[in-house]
């Protein structure tokens, strides 16, 4: 929502800027109007990829606590998935001596 309040608190500025700008400079009312209303549509424009980028964030991860919270969880899926593998390399170990002991015993 700040991109929102960042587009409107700019709009207040320099909307009414350009229209006095170029109206006090000899530009007709209309062109003076449409011009002011056109740097705020095109400043929308330029504001709303950010808008709809970052608002997908989850901002309870900025905080110290919460990434302290993310890492310990990563750490713990890490040795998980650390103890899954050597757990499969032991039973992959125990299949290879299988068929040779089978082959022994035939």
């Amino acid at each position: 929502m700040s991109y929102y309040r960042f587009w409107w608190r700019t709009c207040i500025i320099f909307c009414p800027a350009i229209f006095l700008i170029l109206w006090l400079s000899g530009v007709s009312l209309l062109y003076s109007l449409l011009s002011a209303l056109g740097v705020a549509v095109i400043g929308l424009l330029l504001i709303l990829p950010f808008i709809f980028v970052f608002s997908r964030v989850d901002r309870s991860m900025w905080s110290p606590e919460e990434e302290i919270k993310r890492k310990l969880r990563y750490q713990q899926k890490l040795r998980e998935w650390e103890r899954g593998d050597r757990e499969d390399e032991d039973d992959d170990e125990e299949t290879e001596e299988r068929p040779e002991e089978e082959v022994r015993g035939r």
